[in-house]
C-alpha cells in the first residue's frame, strides 16, 4: 500500500495509540461538587497535557477514551502515567482504571479489559 493511503488511513507507521479510562467517586457528593470536580479533571488532567477525552457518567461513574488532541499523533505512555497519578493524588476518586495503550481507529474497543484499582482511604 502507498505511503499516502496508509496516512489516511492511519496505519503502519502513521497509527495513532489512546487509552480508555475510568473513575469512581462517592455518590454523596452534591452536584455542584461533581461538576466542578469533572470540570477540573478535564482542565488539570486532559488539556494542560494536550489531551482530549470523550466519555460520559453519571452521578458516581466516569468512563471514555483518551488521545492526543491534535490532528495527527498519538497519546504515550507517558501521558497514561500523567492521568494515573492525577487519579491516585484526586482524594474525591475511589476507583480507577487506566488501560494499556490501543489502536485509536482500529482497536477492539468491546474486548478492553479493565482492571478497577481501589484506593485506599
Amino acid at each position: 500500500m502507498k505511503k499516502r493511503l496508509r496516512k489516511k488511513k492511519r496505519i503502519d507507521e502513521f497509527q495513532e495509540f489512546g487509552f480508555n479510562i475510568g473513575f469512581r467517586f462517592s455518590s454523596e457528593l452534591n452536584i455542584e461538587i461533581r461538576e466542578n470536580f469533572i470540570d477540573i479533571f478535564l482542565e488539570k488532567a486532559i488539556e494542560a497535557n494536550s489531551l482530549m477525552f470523550g466519555g460520559a457518567g453519571d452521578c458516581s461513574e466516569w468512563n471514555g477514551f483518551v488521545a492526543l488532541d491534535k490532528i495527527r499523533g498519538s497519546a504515550s505512555n507517558s501521558h497514561r502515567e500523567i492521568i494515573e497519578q492525577w487519579f491516585i493524588l484526586e482524594d474525591d476518586i475511589l476507583e480507577y482504571y487506566v488501560t494499556p495503550l490501543i489502536d485509536a481507529w482500529y482497536g477492539d474497543f468491546d474486548n478492553i479489559e479493565k482492571e478497577w484499582i481501589k484506593k485506599r482511604i
